[in-house]
């Protein structure tokens, strides 16, 4: 029941914005399988905004 796991949830920090990087062109996503696209970035690092969880990514 959600209500019932809600209740535990455990909250993130502040939400706070850095943008980190970008993929360029077409990845199709496979019918029955998986994308995984990776992204290194040290962007943000030492700010109020460096990026120490991933709430979600936004893609389009």
């Amino acid at each position: 029941d959600m209500v019932q796991h809600a209740k535990n949830w455990k909250s993130l920090p502040a939400r706070y914005h850095c943008a980190a990087g970008n993929i360029t062109g077409k990845q199709p996503i496979p019918e029955k399988g998986t994308l995984k696209l990776t992204i290194n970035t040290d962007a943000c690092k030492n700010t109020k905004d460096e990026v120490n969880y991933l709430e979600h990514v936004q893609a389009f």
